[in-house]
């Protein structure tokens, strides 16, 4: 991960990857169930099931595609799984599970397929998913274990899952300066009603790639013992220490992906790094080396949730059910933690993301299954923070962050003086939080390319580091409270206070106006008192001690400038891919810097794409030269099955596929 040069082609695919799952509703029917002796199989085939399933096929036999099979909550049940609706679902999901099994295993009459005979079949079926949020299974089938499906009466509907990439890019400083400004713009950690405003005996769950524990910012003691799941899909690796999708026991569960690689290299250009950050942005504390330096809720501790893995190219991304697995575990673990009196989990950071959603997305069947699983987290005392998306677009956030009961962030300059370019906003956003922009960016933590190092920075930007800053905001208001209340700490963050507080901040996109993150302001009203300073003195008598950019701390491997801000020459672009022609229906976008003499950036994405549009992201003008853009309906890259087409002429005609990688190339 390189600060201040141009990204390498392999950083851009995993730092870039775009992934816009489009899940297909249908109006299903359900069967009559699957009783305690009827056959899991049926001759009548559900119609509306098959047209999912059309839509969602691998182009390979040989690949295979994660989907949420909705079960038919209505089907009769043994008589001892009728006793709640918990046991009931689990009697469902295990039931599907076992029938499916056996249908796979034999001839099927009637079924365009006799029987699938798929090597792996039962470690996919023993890594399948059982979410607590619904009547439903997330299963890695490949296209003949799909077509049994229609045939199964317990089935009433089949979801793609949804692949989310990191929310941040990589170009040099000032995080202190970004801290300062979340606070009150003058100092850092100020004491409120005698308690310091730093999180102090709380935890920020950090959903990612993983965290660097042994990074010296980070401490000794900081990171938790943490948790992995990461579901292995066609040809791809997973990355739990245990060669399993879910670890939940190891001591290294949680620790970042970057050793999951050929080369630790190889993991930091893929991205692995990004969890290490986020939790730096979020929890750090360097002042043993490094005076001042910390992040938002410097006194808090990380419980790290790895849930990232690798497909087949390398590029890394995180598959929904994985992530709805490890929100539950942490709703899990945050109702122990309350019970037993440990220190409880205030956040659950989710700096990542996918597609583009103009309104809450609660009725998408994926949408539904994560209100579901937000509102038992809300229930331990747990706010989810997530990132609006870095696709630039105005009008519409990112999955999850679209769900209802989600606290959706998007990105600011470093001085708050704009909205940042890459910056996805909407109606739905309820805070605005510094993620720097390509005019200036700040250094974290990250892990370092030789295992022998353990002291390594990187320039960062993003949605992703606005929404760890609010993690931390939300952990230090959390300790605040006698009694925590979310609600309360929540409404403290996301009202506008600028009316009668000077130091309160506010942006106003198109019409709309957010708050902006000062946590200094929100905390006093929270807490009824006036905050001093570290020195004693009131907070807005002057500069305090948190003032200035400050320094790296000592990066061992990093290049470029530590102080001040670099400014970026080259033009950032934005790329967005359509559902309809002439550039209609739904979007996803993300931003890349594409040059003539840049290699190819490839994306994974899954879904239909009818036109394209690759707009300068500062100007929203088209862009100067011309850019090839493949489309493969394979999750592997074969010319064999692309559609190729140059600009300026992208938009219906050619572009008329359900896809699942795209190629964008700069021409001369």
């Amino acid at each position: 991960m390189k600060p201040t040069a141009p990204l390498s082609a392999t950083s851009r695919v995993a730092a870039l990857t775009l992934t816009a799952s489009l899940t297909l509703i249908l109006a299903a029917c359900g069967g009559s169930g699957s009783g305690g002796g009827a056959s899991p199989v049926s001759a009548d085939s559900n119609a509306a099931v098959a047209a999912q399933i059309d839509e969602i096929r691998p182009a390979d036999e040989t690949e295979s595609v994660g989907v949420f099979v909705e079960l038919d909550g209505n089907a009769p049940v043994a008589a001892a799984a009728v006793s709640d609706s918990e046991t009931r679902r689990a009697w469902l999901q295990q039931r599907f599970l076992a029938d499916f099994g056996a249908a796979a295993a034999g001839p099927v009459a009637g079924a365009v397929t006799s029987g699938c005979s798929s090597a792996d079949l039962q470690s996919r079926l023993s890594n399948a998913k059982r979410p607590a949020a619904g009547n439903t299974v997330r299963i890695e089938l490949n296209s003949c274990e799909l077509d049994l499906l229609p045939r199964m009466p317990m089935v009433r509907g089949v979801h793609v899952d949804r692949l989310l990439t990191t929310q941040a890019a990589t170009d040099a400083t000032a995080l202190q300066q970004a801290v300062v400004q979340s606070f009150d713009g003058q100092t850092a950690w100020p004491t409120i009603a005698g308690q310091s405003l730093a999180g102090g005996g709380r935890v920020i769950a950090v959903l990612d790639t993983g965290v660097e524990d042994r990074h010296p910012a980070l401490g000794s003691t900081k990171v938790l013992p943490g948790a992995c799941f990461s579901t292995a899909a066609n040809g791809g690796t997973g990355f739990c220490p245990n060669g399993t999708s879910v670890d939940t026991a190891s001591s290294t569960a949680g620790r970042s992906c970057v050793d999951r690689f050929t080369s630790r290299t190889a993991g930091l250009n893929a991205g692995c790094g990004h969890g290490t950050s986020m939790a730096a942005v979020a929890a750090m504390d360097y002042s043993s080396v490094a005076a001042n330096r910390g992040g938002l809720a410097r006194a808090a501790s990380i419980l790290p949730v790895q849930v990232f893995n690798a497909d087949s190219r390398g590029a890394i991304s995180a598959s929904s059910g994985d992530l709805l697995a490890a929100i539950e575990w942490v709703t899990e673990q945050a109702r122990q933690r309350r019970a037993s009196g440990q220190p409880p989990i205030a956040a659950l950071n989710m700096s990542l993301g996918a597609g583009a959603y103009s309104a809450a997305c609660d009725s998408d069947y994926l949408g539904g299954l994560f209100r579901s699983a937000f509102e038992r987290l809300r229930a331990q005392g747990v706010i989810p923070v997530v990132a609006a998306g870095n696709g630039g677009t105005i009008g519409a956030i990112s999955f999850p962050a679209c769900v209802s009961n989600a606290l959706p962030v998007a990105a600011a300059r470093l001085d708050y003086s704009r909205l940042a370019s890459y910056s996805n906003f909407s109606s739905q956003v309820k805070l605005v939080a510094i993620g720097g922009d390509a005019v200036g960016t700040y250094r974290t933590p990250v892990p370092c390319s030789s295992a022998s190092s353990t002291d390594c920075w990187a320039a960062t930007m993003g949605t992703s580091p606005a929404t760890a800053m609010v993690s931390g905001a939300v952990a230090a208001l959390h300790a605040l409270q006698a009694t925590p209340d979310a609600a309360a700490l929540q409404s403290a963050l996301t009202t506008n206070f600028t009316a009668n507080d000077t130091r309160a901040k506010a942006l106003t996109v198109s019409g709309l106006t957010v708050p902006a993150l000062r946590l200094t302001p929100s905390a006093e009203r929270l807490a009824g008192a006036t905050a001093t300073v570290p020195g004693g003195s009131s907070s807005s008598g002057g500069s305090g001690s948190g003032t200035g950019t400050g320094t790296s701390g000592g990066s061992s491997s990093d290049t470029g400038s530590s102080d001040g801000v670099e400014v970026i020459v080259k033009r950032s672009t934005r790329i967005c891919v359509y559902w309809g022609a002439q550039y209609s229906g739904l979007s996803s976008c993300a931003i890349a810097r594409l040059d003539a003499d840049d290699s190819p950036i490839i994306y994974s994405y899954l879904g239909p794409v009818r036109s394209v549009s690759i707009r300068d992201a500062d100007t929203n003008q088209p862009v100067a030269g011309r850019v090839r853009v493949t489309l493969y309906a394979s999750f592997r890259t074969r010319s064999d099955v692309s559609v190729t087409q140059d600009t300026p002429n992208i938009s219906g005609g050619a572009f008329n596929a359900f896809v699942r990688s795209i190629q964008v190339t700069p021409l001369q």
